[in-house]
């Protein structure tokens, strides 16, 4: 099947503020080379799907923005406006069930555009894992990331142990889909050509070429043993699939130093690869309101369908795709096992760390002067900062705002948005 790329780019970035809001939110910040998240995650998909084939879902009040920040990196068209903010779920199962009536079959691997990702090329093994083991086993398929110290800003993937040797991966007689029993070594030769794809044309349906297996709901029994390569061809180093047991949503101190030293589980980074089959099946059993309110709204072709589909997104609660799909089947999903290092920057404290500490370990974007200032994150935007006999604190300055906060105090910033919505200052916002 075709490989289609979706980022999820529709979010507010509460947790960044000042530096990103509602107008502005944190997939445009600037960080490493100076490219913006979303340019930078753009640029890591188009290494592993055609620039023609990723799509990028935001706001409708975003389009200009994001038309501007991704440069002809994809195509305009490819551009998917979703009428409100309602959380992940309605980002997906709206993108999935519009490429669906667009482009007829094809297996999706929606990503946030708000990851920070150096190992662009584990990165890219991950997703071509993801994308092969969505094709062959029916079932949604996660990515999840090894962690390097105990977390308890991120949600855990709990995984099968993996048995002490695998070498072939056994398929059930009865429907032909991959069984893995645990986790499952994936190598083999990196077919991925070199060099840029040309962008073109979104094919049509009829156009879209198939290739491997049938659709799920037509698949056809294949018994016997399928051996890895033929399985799941990675690049140069060792890919995983293993079978999801649980889902672990930030746990406290004590149980994140557990889990990071077990080999069991995984950070959870928000990737999910299935086909459109797969993935609309799911939706239609777990959130069927999304599936029967924005199915019916798609199914008009008139000037009314953006309107009706205004009316769904008004009548859909707000739910993340991992509450609402993937934590009811958790028994049938399975999960990369990523190398990979991997940040979704999800407090100031986290976005400077993408920068280089000067000699007195501060991490500092834009104009400073100090005195006596150590270990701090310093951020100025449009506003010089100058500090005296401080250490360990975040200090952030734009035009309009000032924000100062210890260090470890950062990810209290989302509850400082509430209060300012609470207190009317929508204007800060």
């Amino acid at each position: 099947m075709q490989k289609y790329a979706v980022l999820m780019a529709g979010g507010s970035g509460t947790r960044l503020w000042p530096l990103s809001k509602e107008a502005s939110p944190k997939q445009f910040i600037p960080v490493g080379d100076g490219s913006s998240m979303l340019v930078r995650t753009i640029k890591r998909l188009c290494a592993v799907v055609k620039p023609e084939h990723c799509f990028i879902v935001t706001n409708k009040s975003l389009f200009d923005m994001t038309k501007e920040t991704s440069g002809g990196l994809v195509p305009e068209a490819n551009i998917l406006l979703e009428p409100d903010r309602k959380n992940t779920a309605a980002c997906i199962a709206y993108a999935t069930l519009l490429l669906k009536k667009k482009l007829g079959e094809g297996v999706l691997c929606f990503v946030p555009a708000d990851g920070y990702v150096r190992d662009t090329e584990g990165y890219a093994e991950a997703l071509r894992s993801a994308f092969d083991a969505a094709e062959k086993v029916g079932a949604l398929v996660i990515i999840g990331v090894r962690p390097t110290y105990p977390s308890t800003g991120y949600g855990y993937i709990h995984v099968e142990p993996a048995p002490a040797e695998s070498s072939e991966v056994e398929t059930d007689p009865a429907t032909g889909k991959v069984d893995v029993p645990g986790e499952v070594a994936i190598t083999g030769e990196n077919t991925v050509p070199e060099g840029r794809p040309i962008p073109g044309e979104i094919p049509a349906a009829e156009e879209v070429p198939v290739t491997g297996a049938v659709p799920v709901s037509e698949a056809v029994p294949s018994p016997g043993v399928v051996s890895v390569s033929e399985y799941n061809p990675a690049a140069n180093r060792e890919s995983r699939i293993s079978r999801v047991l649980d889902f672990i949503e930030k746990p406290d101190l004590e149980v994140a130093k557990e889990l990071a030293a077990s080999n069991d589980y995984l950070w959870n980074c928000g990737i999910v690869a299935g086909t459109m089959d797969s993935i609309i099946q799911r939706i239609k059993e777990n959130i069927p309101e999304h599936y029967h309110k924005l199915s019916e709204a798609l199914e008009s072709n008139s000037d009314e369908a953006a309107d009706l589909v205004g009316k769904a997104y008004n009548e859909l609660h707000s739910i993340s795709f991992d509450n609402g799909v993937l934590e009811k089947c958790v028994s049938s999903l399975y999960a990369v096992k990523a190398e990979f290092d991997w940040d979704d920057i999800g407090s100031i404290d986290a976005l400077a760390k993408t920068l280089t500490p000067d000699s007195d370990g501060n991490l500092v974007k834009g104009r400073y002067i100090g005195i006596n200032t150590t270990n701090s994150v310093i951020y100025g935007t449009d506003a010089a900062i100058c500090t005296i006999d401080i250490d360990n604190m975040i200090v952030v300055g734009t035009k309009d705002e000032v924000l100062v906060c210890p260090r470890d105090r950062s990810q209290k910033v989302r509850m400082l948005v509430e209060k300012l919505k609470e207190q009317g200052h929508d204007d800060l916002l």
